[in-house]
């Protein structure tokens, strides 16, 4: 990657020009999911390589995809927008050889950009936002066990019913914020929030388990998971509702030996000004864990948040440049 943004590289979209278009007016992906039609395009002119540009139409779903790469001055620029819906997310898995890893309908929406001379700079430039959206799903229950810090000792054959998953993503300067994150099953819902700092490899996350129904073999407790990328450190977080405490499953869950006594007292006027101050420096611009520690929301009041309908609405836009009546 490094090698690919040198300019001697890249100055082959200024030497020729170029225009390669595709259509199909049907294809079949599977039994059950067929685009009619499909189209895709790249073409490049004067610096300019736009593609590959992909738009689809099935009965339940689209997808329109466009990509940019600008490299007419140093250190050049990118862009990438997608905007899909219907995507069947267990046909995705079956070509990355995963058949049971998960299904259901996905909504994706990625609009990102990013310019410079290496691939640090490129890192430390992205900018954009992220929606991730499946509904009508189910997760495989090695990995649905972990993801709602379950205590179950089962052998894991099968699938997890999945509510909901809602991922909305705000990156400024290769650092991505959550705008919103939920996981929501039939019995259980995990909620969260956090920062991941891409140029620095270090990462803020707080995840809060609801349970739908009492189950002695799951954490209710918020689990603060932070640091660095490939060695974070996961624990409790200190203050917690009287509710969770005193379950004390917090140490059997993380593997630390430790006691947990109900706080009754001020726990709750303490909670907000604590975490506040703890995680002022990750820059969350969100009620820190008061709203976390409160009764479960749905996947519906989720999805019709301001900041997930704007991103839901989002589309890409081709605009004119350099090229493009001569390509």
């Amino acid at each position: 990657m490094q090698d690919a943004l040198r300019p001697e590289r890249l100055q082959w979209l200024s030497t020729t020009r170029g225009h390669l278009r595709l259509r199909a007016p049907r294809v079949r992906v599977d039994d059950a999911w067929t685009i009619a039609p499909l189209s895709a395009q790249v073409r490049w002119a004067d610096g300019v390589f736009k593609g590959p540009d992909i738009t689809g139409q099935w009965p339940d779903g689209q997808l329109v995809l466009e990509a940019t790469l600008d490299a007419r001055q140093p250190g050049p620029t990118a862009s990438l927008e997608l905007a899909a819906k219907g995507l069947r997310l267990g046909t995705l898995a079956q070509w990355f050889n995963q058949p049971k890893l998960v299904t259901g309908n996905l909504e994706a929406v990625l609009d990102l950009s990013t310019g410079g001379e290496s691939l640090d700079e490129w890192i430390g430039h992205l900018n954009g936002r992220v929606l991730a959206d499946v509904t009508q799903g189910a997760l495989a229950d090695r990995y649905a066990d972990a993801v709602a810090l379950s205590l179950k000792g089962r052998p894991h054959t099968g699938f997890v019913p999945m509510t909901c998953f809602i991922g909305a993503l705000a990156i400024d300067k290769g650092i991505v914020r959550t705008d919103a994150l939920l996981w929501d099953t039939p019995t259980k819902q995990v909620r969260g929030m956090g920062v991941v700092n891409i140029p620095e490899k270090t990462l803020d996350m707080l995840l809060r388990p609801h349970l739908k129904d009492t189950i002695a073999t799951a954490v209710t407790a918020a689990v603060r998971i932070k640091g660095p990328l490939d060695n974070p450190n996961i624990h409790p977080e200190p203050l917690q509702t009287a509710t969770d405490l005193a379950r004390g499953l917090i140490g059997r869950a993380l593997g630390v030996v430790m006691k947990v006594s109900p706080q009754l007292s001020d726990a709750m006027l303490k909670l907000q000004s604590t975490t506040d101050k703890a995680l002022s420096s990750t820059g969350i611009d969100v009620p820190i864990v008061a709203t976390l520690l409160q009764e479960p929301v749905t996947c519906k009041s989720v999805s019709s948040g301001p900041k997930v309908e704007a991103l839901r609405s989002f589309q890409p836009a081709r605009d004119p440049s350099p090229g493009d009546s001569e390509a």
